[in-house]
């Protein structure tokens, strides 16, 4: 380490002194640079004496120091790591003296044995010196002797301490395996013996003190010390070496253990299921530690040999060297604790513990499109406030109305603010410019080197000192700070004082909007990568302005700044498209009314403006619900208080009778559609809401007579009493789980003596599922989507305000639209307290939208596309069978542009041309043409030829021929492919294809790879072969525009793997240019109206460069490529094969199902495990846009479905209805899973069972046999064409049907023909 150990370099280390400290890893790490390079000639006695003294802080002259009566304990563990390192390799002498040492040290002090035990070098230091300790001398085996036994102390203390016993027996065994020394095997024999009786003692301790959380943990441990055992005697083997005698003890130890725990089916399967998974994800996280320490050391030694730190004197180097490891360490110690620790606590607290009791609470994490299905438990318990009074009546007071509603507002002040800081940073880009230009000498770029290589300035950019965060269930003021690379809030509880604190970094803030509070524009709603978002409130829109000025300055690198070029509603509703894709039906109802809430400022996180949804059905009194009946509906063009004649005389009155009041602006209602009463009342069943509901009481639930206890009697309120006008919140629309008492609080019972627990139902709603599928498939219907249109003017259009809104009876008090009060002009500390509470807790209405009549939508058959094109009419759609040379199987067949691609099951591909819904001139809805294949070559070939396939006949019938086909692979290729091929199964082979259809991916070889082939017929070739460490690869996925990889394998795992394409920019790259250049071209599917997909390859690809240290450029060349040698992303805890995986990015979920196991669900972003549900099993599985899960189990000959929140709403047996099902796809709108059958049998046919087979609609959530398309032959493969207007069947006889309505092909030729009509006049 030159200069820096030479402690008589007086002059250096006085400057250090004054210009600032080093850290003591930094010595460290010199240390160890320096042992490392001879660690037998520079680790001697006296060295080590040193060394162990800086970690026990206690001068060591001899070991009887160690005895004294002051025990010493470690407290530098870094130098003591630093130390055990580098002992393995010193002199015999040293490492003798070190034992003697350790084994005082653990003897005299617990503690001691807990930092032993607990260090990241335990037990790999001890193993390593015991087995290079050669056996030739009594000194040698004295020393053994002493490890030994400090090994036992140790390792008894590590079994009784915790659980963690078992991820350090896990470390020693595979150390012990992975070691080449001679005599491991022998002293691996002897630690385990040893152990063995330990824990035979123990249990058999245990067994007469009864259970106990001590004997669980030993239990645990022990079970893991068995499964240890079986992979040491299964590696000996016959080792002639081995004692009989030795082998012979541990093995009847070994029996009596077992007999203790249970029998061995019993261990094996607790072993498995508990001690090996956990033991496995904490080995994960060990290698990772160590790897990441391996790092940064090796970071150090290039740091302090770089040259441009040659010339600098000894106290800079150090000083710069410091800055550069500070900046390391806080990056990976943050990135650690969010990707390794965090996942591995969530997964330990989901297995059981008091966790499993907490309430359940709706998720704060959105899915897409700002859907909430997901349930998760509470971490702690809620906070529930005992003995208040309730909430106080709020004082009478009257307030006058703001004059000029656009002043108030102040949106042309903010888009001029902003044209000004944009003149202002292009200024700034082109001095700094010409400032770069002119910085040429040396002194220069080696100080600008220096400085990016500092850790960046903590210093503020903006700083709020008066912020307030607002939640469902509290308020938080404090201070929100924004510095170069973070943003940070820390604050307490307005009520409490508690304190709540959060940070994020910089790069993964995604977005920004604009909110208001209190009717005040004066918040933003901040959204990360992560999908956790933030509601901050500045106080004034000036503050907010400044904070706006920063973020435009900074350009935050994954920052999609939409909402800041347009604060106001209005403007921003013009600039995006999503009314004329609603009108289009490429948005649902649900996204689009959602979407509006979110443009008009609703935020789930302020349920004092919560988004809105309108009530759609007016009956729910009849026995069946009948959506085709317009009565079935409630009537959209006018508000829910003036459903009612009788009541919308009442408020008529009343409106009247109030014009003449010199104060208070007139009114119908004095209640308002939404308010932070109205979500509580909804949602009352569910935390955070449950406990706002109860502490806002006092302390107690409201009268059960008061409380949601049924819809129909809710409706009844609703259209009855004058001050009940409230609509619907999102979650009757997605969350079943709404209307029940999950978390069986008690509250409280009626005046009729009925306990309130669940919401009863209506008749025609079988449980709180079917209710909810019902009450959307209601909000989609044909009747909603002729009306929704009237609805959305009351709420956010031009009858929300003004004469139109008088006229239609839709006026609310004054003091919830915005612009007519201002809360912080009053003085009045009493009248501002009482106007705040009376914003907050009776609602505000949204911000207005449109001054216009909106647009009514398209019917559904007047639009181009879309499955009801196929669903509403199926017995119109038609059956086209294609003219093909095919006569294989069809494996798999896509459908992309204007191409079909075919593979059949010799894994020969074929390209055709398709184009749907464009008739070809005879009796055909669409125009297909079959290529030309090519005869594939005969096993004599000696040259490369055209047809074939990815394996081709010649390969699998072990020709020693060339492969022929389509591929032209060389004879290398052919061997090489011929050693991975898995014949000893007929299984299908796993595989998918790109939407592109030019990369074709496969699983199932027994090398464990996935191989990615170009999907050129022409020439296809092997691009990218990626071994996955998990065994065979069974199920594939992919997601994200085909750039994140899911594999399910062999052994129970799921990983995650990037694939980059060969592309001038990735996807990112288009998004994020996009929308910076050309934001008055807003498209919802990439922006963040919606929060969507975008942010979780974002997320994959921040997480593949701090793993890889890769950058976000497509691959080189012409070929696609897997990043890395490891995926980016494990899903562990399922504990059996992985049949069949599905990835929703929308969703942010991984579904993994298994014929033993059931489905494992898992949060795709951070790798959490979400629920197991153990009775969805299956070889198949597809998850829809609204978060269904199907798996189909082939024993049972059952279809289920399930929830994300691990509720089965449906088990269908099949059996007799009809035959094994071999394919499941869906459609976007979510309706339907479309199954693909084998043929029904002759046998199956004559016992009048089985039903018929071909092309089969389930509708979802039920399940119910909707249609069947019957075919001849049984379906090895089906999709959809894009538009969803096309089912494209592969049969097992190689031929491929098109299932199409011939109703939309005419209605296309219908429209072009009038184009032209049109265009010609």
């Amino acid at each position: 380490n030159g200069g820096f150990l030479n402690i008589n370099d007086l002059t250096s280390a006085k400057a250090i002194n004054e210009e600032g400290s080093v850290t003591a890893s930094l010595v460290v790490r010199s240390i160890r640079h320096t042992l490392r390079s001879n660690p037998c000639m520079l680790l001697n006695e006296s060295v080590f004496d040193a060394l162990l003294s800086i970690s026990l802080a206690t001068k060591i002259n001899h070991l009887e120091d160690i005895m004294a009566a002051n025990v010493p304990s470690v407290k530098n563990e870094l130098m003591f790591d630093a130390l055990l390192e580098s002992l393995p390799y010193s002199k015999p002498s040293v490492r003798k003296r070190a034992l003697d040492a350790f084994i005082l040290l653990a003897c005299t002090k617990a503690e001691n044995r807990d930092t032993l035990v607990s260090t990241l070098e335990f037990p790999e230091w001890i193993v390593l010196l015991l087995i290079r300790t050669k056996i030739n001398s009594d000194n040698e085996d004295d020393t053994i002797k002493v490890g030994i036994d400090l090994l036992d102390i140790l390792l008894h203390h590590a079994l009784r301490a915790s659980r963690d016993g078992a991820f350090v027996l896990e470390i020693l065994s595979k150390f012990f395996k992975t070691t080449g020394e001679a005599n491991a095997k022998s002293i691996e024999q002897k630690v385990l013996t040893n152990l063995l009786s330990f824990v035979f003692k123990e249990l058999r301790g245990f067994n007469k003190l009864g259970i106990s959380e001590n004997s669980l943990v030993m239990r645990d441990n022990g079970l893991k010390l068995l499964s240890v055992v079986d992979t040491h005697l299964q590696r000996i083997g016959t080792d002639s070496e081995a004692s009989d005698e030795d082998s012979k003890k541990m093995a009847d130890i070994y029996a009596e253990i077992r007999n203790i725990l249970g029998t061995a089916t019993d261990v094996s399967k607790n072993s498995d299921s508990s001690g090996h998974v956990s033991a496995e994800e904490r080995w994960n996280a060990y290698k990772s530690l160590r790897s990441t320490k391996e790092k940064a050391y090796l970071a150090f030694v290039q740091d302090w040999v770089e040259n441009d730190f040659e010339n600098l004197p000894l106290s800079k180097r150090c000083l710069e060297i410091e800055r550069r490891e500070l900046a390391r360490r806080e990056f990976v110690r943050s990135m650690r604790i969010k990707y390794e620790r965090e996942s591995l606590k969530i997964l330990s607290e989901f297995e059981g513990g008091d966790f499993a009791n907490f309430p359940w609470e709706v998720d704060p994490i959105e899915t897409a499109k700002r859907r909430r299905y997901i349930l998760r438990r509470m971490k702690e318990p809620p906070k529930r406030e005992q003995n208040k009074k309730a909430m106080e009546e709020l004082p009478s007071i009257t307030l006058p109305k703001a004059v000029n509603r656009r002043e108030s507002l102040d949106f042309d002040s903010e888009e001029k603010m902003i044209q000004e800081v944009q003149e202002e940073e292009k200024k700034l880009e082109k001095k700094n410019a010409r400032e770069q230009k002119g910085a040429h000498t040396d002194e220069t770029r080696l100080a600008y080197k220096l400085t990016n290589s500092m850790v960046l300035s903590d210093e503020p950019v903006f700083k709020n000192d008066e912020a307030t965060m607002v939640t469902p269930l509290k308020t938080f003021r404090g201070s929100l700070i924004l510095t170069e690379d973070c943003i940070s809030f820390t604050g307490k509880d307005t009520e409490t004082g508690i304190e709540h604190s959060w940070i994020q970094k910089l790069d993964e803030l995604h977005q920004v909007q604009s909110r208001r509070y209190l009717l005040q524009r004066s918040a933003l709603e901040f959204f990360f990568l992560s999908r956790e978002t933030y509601f901050i409130d500045f106080g004034s829109s000036e503050e907010r302005k400044n904070i706006y000025k920063c973020l435009i300055r900074m350009k935050p690198k994954n920052f999609v700044p939409l909402y800041l070029e347009a604060s106001n509603p209005e403007v921003l509703m013009r600039k995006s498209d999503i009314t004329s894709r609603w009108i289009r039906r490429e948005l649902s109802n649900f996204d689009y009314i959602l979407a509006l809430n979110t443009l008009a400022g609703r935020s789930y996180l302020d349920i004092t403006q919560y988004p809105v949804f309108p009530h759609v059905i007016a009956d729910y009194e009849s026995d069946v619900l009948d959506l085709n009946d317009p009565k079935t509906f409630r009537d959209l063009s006018k508000p829910i208080g003036a459903l009612n004649p009788k009541r919308l005389n009442q408020v008529k009155e009343r409106y009247d009778a109030l014009k003449d009041d010199p104060e208070i602006p007139p009114f119908h209602y004095g209640s308002h559609y939404s308010s932070a009463g109205v979500v509580m009342f909804y949602l009352l069943r569910l935390e955070p809401f449950t406990t706002l509901a109860y502490n806002l009481q006092g302390g107690k639930f409201d009268h059960a007579d008061r409380l949601f206890t049924g819809v129909e009697s809710m409706w009844k309120s609703v259209l009855n009493d004058i001050s009940d006008v409230k609509e619907l919140t999102p979650e009757f629309f997605t969350m079943p789980e709404m209307f029940l008492n999950l978390n069986n609080c008690d509250f409280g019972t009626t005046q009729k003596g009925e306990k309130v627990g669940d919401v009863k139902l209506p008749k025609w709603a079988s449980n709180a599922v079917d209710f909810v599928a019902k009450q959307r498939a209601a909000l989609e219907s044909e009747h909603v989507s002729k009306n929704l249109h009237t609805w959305i003017d009351l709420i956010f259009g031009f009858k929300q305000r003004g004469a139109e809104a008088v006229k239609a009876t839709n006026v609310f008090y004054y003091t919830t639209y915005e612009g007519n009060v201002d809360v912080s002009k009053i003085t009045n500390a009493t009248m501002r307290r009482a106007l705040r509470d009376q914003i907050e807790n009776f609602g505000q209405t949204p911000s207005q939208l449109l001054n216009v009549p909106h647009p009514a939508r398209q019917r559904a058959h007047d639009t181009l596309s879309g499955s009801h094109w196929l669903f509403e009419r199926p017995g119109v759609v038609g059956k086209y069978r294609l003219k093909t040379n095919e006569t294989q199987a069809i494996a798999s067949v896509s459908s992309f542009g204007n191409n079909l691609l075919v593979i059949n099951a010799k894994l020969e591909i074929a390209k055709h041309q398709f184009s749907p819904n464009i008739p070809d001139g005879t009796s055909n809805p669409f125009t297909f043409v079959p290529s030309k294949r090519r005869p594939v070559a005969s096993s004599n070939s000696t040259s490369s030829s055209s047809g074939g396939g990815l394996l081709s006949s010649t390969l699998l019938s072990k020709s020693t021929s060339l492969i022929g086909g389509f591929f032209g692979f060389p004879q290398k290729a052919m061997n090489v492919l011929e050693t991975i091929l898995d014949e000893s199964t007929s299984e299908r082979k796993p595989m998918c294809v790109t939407a592109d259809g030019k990369r074709i991916f496969l699983g199932g070889n027994i090398d464990n790879s996935v191989r990615i082939y170009s999907g050129d017929p022409n020439g296809c070739r092997l691009e990218c072969m990626r071994k996955v460490y998990g065994g065979i690869v069974t199920s594939l996925a992919l997601a994200c525009d085909d750039q994140i990889l899911v594999v399910g394998s062999v052994d129970s795992t799921v990983s995650l793997w990037l694939v980059k394409y060969p592309s001038t920019k990735t996807n990112l790259d288009n998004i994020r240019e996009g929308l910076r250049d050309n934001i008055a071209m807003m498209r919802v599917e990439a922006n963040s109206i919606f929060n969507e997909g975008s942010t979780v390859l974002e997320v994959i690809h921040r997480r593949e460069f701090e793993t890889f240290g890769n950058n976000f450029d497509a691959a080189s060349g012409n070929d696609a490529y897997i990043v890395g040698t490891q995926p980016v992303r494990y899903y562990r805890g399922h504990g059996a094969r992985i049949d069949a995986v599905s990835v929703s990015a929308d969703l942010n979920v991984i579904v993994a199902t298994s014929k033993t196991n059931g489905t494992s669900i898992f949060r795709l972003m951070t790798n959490e495990v979400l629920t197991n549900v153990s009775a969805l099993r299956g070889e198949m599985n597809v998850i829809t846009p609204d978060g269904i899960i199907i798996a189909w189990e082939r024993e049972s000959h059952t279809l289920r479905a399930c929830t994300l929140n691990g509720r089965i709403v449906a088990e269908r047996p099949l059996k007799d209805l009809i035959p094994l099902v071999t394919s499941l796809a869906w459609s976007r709108s979510g309706e339907y899973v479309i199954v693909g059958t084998e043929k029904k049998t002759a046998s199956v046919a004559q016992a009048g069972g089985g039903g018929n087979g071909g092309v089969c609609l389930f509708a979802l959530p039920w399940l119910s046999l909707y249609n069947t398309w019957a075919l001849e032959f049984a379906v090895t493969s089906l999709t959809l064409t894009s538009d969803e207007t096309n089912i494209i069947v592969g049969l097992e006889n190689g031929e491929i049907v098109i299932l199409a309505n011939p109703s939309l092909s005419l209605r296309l030729v219908d429209n072009l023909l009038q184009s032209g009509w049109v265009s010609g006049l």
